[in-house]
């Protein structure tokens, strides 16, 4: 068994490195995987409120349970920056993979794209541009009952706990109308998710939304998000 003074000299970069390597010589097919790209804050790394907690940002294979690749971040604000280098760690093709507001990036986006892989990524609030074409698009097309307009839609109902959650998702291509459309690499679609939750007589409404390099497929759309 490895001592302690062993284990410190060990670099993690090459644990890491030797880790990635033994997974992409191991022929799992990630097809149709929905890679999770995450950032978490070690816990019982630092005190509360305390800038020295260490901060990971991880890719997570849904399908096969492992994680693909991870590095450290220094603090939330870095994981702009580190989401890109995580991507390139794995040599995985053909998977969505998601990320949520911090990663909805036009060169995160561009990334992935060029990693041969599709994206689903949440976008931020303060992407207020952004937000109100996609919107104002969502609006046009209920206003028109989708007419010229490839979509999907899917519905999940969970019961437990004395509760009701029902998720609506829609999935629907994005037009020549919405601008931001040419800003980011290979933009086909966007997910409008409709949480309704029934508590104990009182409904409780939420809703998200997501864009996609997907073509239009709220089953699969919902698995994506579900799964981040």
């Amino acid at each position: 068994m490895l001592d302690r003074p062993v284990l410190c000299a060990i670099n993690p970069t090459h644990i890491v490195q030797s880790f990635v390597e033994c997974i992409s010589s191991s022929g799992l097919n990630f097809d149709g995987d929905v890679i999770s790209v995450d950032g978490k804050t070690i816990r019982g790394s630092g005190y509360h409120d305390s800038k020295d907690a260490i901060q990971v940002i991880s890719a997570w294979s849904n399908d096969h349970g492992i994680t693909l690749g991870a590095l450290e971040s220094q603090g939330k604000k870095n994981e702009i920056k580190n989401i890109p280098e995580v991507i390139d760690m794995h040599n995985v093709k053909g998977a969505t993979i998601t990320a949520d507001a911090m990663g909805c990036q036009k060169e995160i986006a561009k990334k992935i794209i060029g990693s041969v892989n599709d994206y689903s990524l949440q976008i931020k609030s303060d992407q207020k541009t952004l937000m109100d074409e996609i919107k104002a698009s969502h609006h046009i097309i209920l206003r028109t009952n989708f007419e010229n307009i490839n979509y999907s839609e899917f519905e999940t109902i969970d019961k437990g706990h004395g509760k009701i959650e029902v998720r609506k998702y829609t999935h629907f291509e994005l037009s020549d109308w919405v601008k931001c459309k040419d800003d980011c690499s290979k933009l086909n679609s966007a997910i409008h998710v409709e949480r309704i939750r029934h508590i104990k007589g009182e409904i409780q409404t939420e809703e998200a939304w997501y864009i996609s390099s997907l073509a239009p497929n709220a089953k699969k759309a919902a698995k994506a998000v579900r799964l981040h």
